[in-house]
């Protein structure tokens, strides 16, 4: 049963609206496991899977005191004190590893996801997962994950707002695996259903790359990178052309 089936099947409880992001962020959490959203906000994401029962726990955290009153209040709001608990963390710093199974960061850098995941040796265990929605530097992300033993088991991209995201669950298996430059900018987005979101997504990406290449092209010193780039360009252009329809 989906996470829309089971909210459907509470009987229209009251629960905070999700965007297209943080459901598909949603959308990647496993049912029936505790998880930590980093980052919270205003912690409607673990308000929201609690009250469904796709989560039996939640905790909310946040580095900063604001977000957390905002989450405090939520909470309050839907009356799932006894449900998510409130924590001030920089990262997954003052987070129970034993106690968490799903770790949720999304909203963030590529390269600030990298340093908390880098800090918390716990994710380094089988049974732990990652469900993360990087805002820039996906690929450094997913270089990292590949490179620090996590596997990409799944992805997805939505657009919102006139911006595409994309959001990507991984495990920790403890092998290194090689892959090619490409990988680290679509991931996994191409080995399932190939939405128009995800067409939008990798779009949007080749666009980036050709204006960079393009800005860097007729300057010396640049060259090399200039040329990189479109070779990356073109490598990416063919594994995504095959398979977008």
């Amino acid at each position: 049963m989906s996470i829309w089936e089971i909210s459907e099947h509470k009987g229209g409880a009251l629960t905070p609206r999700l965007d297209k992001r943080l459901s598909m962020v949603a959308e990647l959490i496993e049912p029936n496991r505790i998880f930590v959203d980093v980052g919270t906000d205003h912690a409607y994401l673990p308000a929201f899977m609690v009250i469904t029962g796709y989560s039996p726990f939640a905790v909310a955290s946040d580095v900063r005191i604001g977000p957390l009153e905002n989450a405090r209040a939520t909470v309050r709001k839907y009356g799932v004190e006894d449900k998510v608990q409130i924590i001030l963390s920089d990262g997954l710093d003052e987070i129970d590893g034993d106690f968490v199974q799903e770790v949720v960061i999304a909203g963030m850098g590529g390269e600030l996801m990298c340093e908390i995941i880098d800090r918390a040796e716990w994710l380094k265990c089988k049974e732990k997962a990652l469900v993360l929605q990087p805002m820039t530097h996906a690929e450094d992300l997913r270089r990292y994950l590949t490179q620090n033993g996590f596997s990409i088991v799944k992805e997805n991209a939505v657009t919102d707002g006139g911006r595409a995201y994309c959001a990507m669950r991984a495990v920790y298996s403890g092998e290194v695996k090689e892959h090619g430059e490409a990988y680290f900018y679509i991931g996994e987005l191409l080995s399932g259903d190939i939405t128009e979101d995800i067409e939008l997504y990798i779009k949007g990406i080749l666009k980036r790359l050709k204006f960079k290449a393009d800005a860097l092209k007729d300057k010396p010193e640049f060259e090399g990178e200039a040329r990189r780039l479109y070779m990356l360009l073109d490598e990416i252009s063919g594994l995504a052309l095959k398979d977008l329809p």
